[in-house]
């Protein structure tokens, strides 16, 4: 069942949700089985999480060395005085991109500066004014609510 849960990417499709409700199990017995799944779930969730950072670590690795192999190639190609390295199968040649801006910050003018703005919603000082008893129009506060587990 878990397994399909997954499949479905966490949806309970009706098939699912009516293997679930013909489950004769007590109320009692139906709760620790949904603590066990959940916990299952949980753990499965945290294994590919640490899965996804070691792949993410690799992949960074792979593209730092692909970028200092690529570096050094071309300060080969610029020592050798060579546009172009060819091999049986394959080539290298030396393209123009676009420059780069180097600076002297501190000899640069105010008007080479930008002000980059953010504009967002202090969500802190609505939730304290509306908490407090102020109406603020276009915003409220909405309940959430939260499942939590433990040992009987």
């Amino acid at each position: 069942m878990v397994e399909r849960i997954i499949a479905n990417e966490g949806e309970i499709d009706q098939e699912l949700e009516s293997q679930i409700v013909e489950l004769d199990l007590s109320m009692k017995s139906k709760v620790d089985a949904y603590y066990f799944r959940l916990d299952e779930l949980k753990s499965r969730a945290e294994r590919f999480k640490e899965k996804s950072r070691q792949l993410a670590r690799l992949s960074k690795s792979c593209e730092t060395s692909v970028e200092w192999m690529k570096k050094h190639l071309i300060e080969a190609m610029h020592h050798m005085n060579k546009k172009e390295l060819q091999g049986n199968e394959y080539r290298f040649r030396l393209s123009p991109t676009k420059p780069s801006v180097r600076f002297d910050s501190t000899k640069l003018s105010k008007e080479y500066y930008r002000v980059k703005k953010v504009r967002e919603v202090d969500k802190e000082k609505l939730y304290e004014l509306i908490k407090a008893g102020n109406s603020v129009e276009g915003a409220w506060l909405e309940q959430n609510v939260s499942i939590r587990s433990s040992q009987v």
